[in-house]
């Protein structure tokens, strides 16, 4: 089972600024919630 199965990957084009910097910091403020960190198994 590939991870690339998991990725969930998209690209968003925002002209309006203030929109943008709002879906950024929606992002980031949601990064542990969202996002898993990879551990690497020795």
């Amino acid at each position: 089972y590939s991870a690339e199965n998991r990725n969930v990957e998209f690209g968003v084009l925002i002209t309006d600024q203030g929109l943008a910097e709002s879906v950024e910091n929606l992002m980031f403020s949601k990064h542990g919630v969202l996002y898993e960190a990879v551990k690497r198994l020795t």
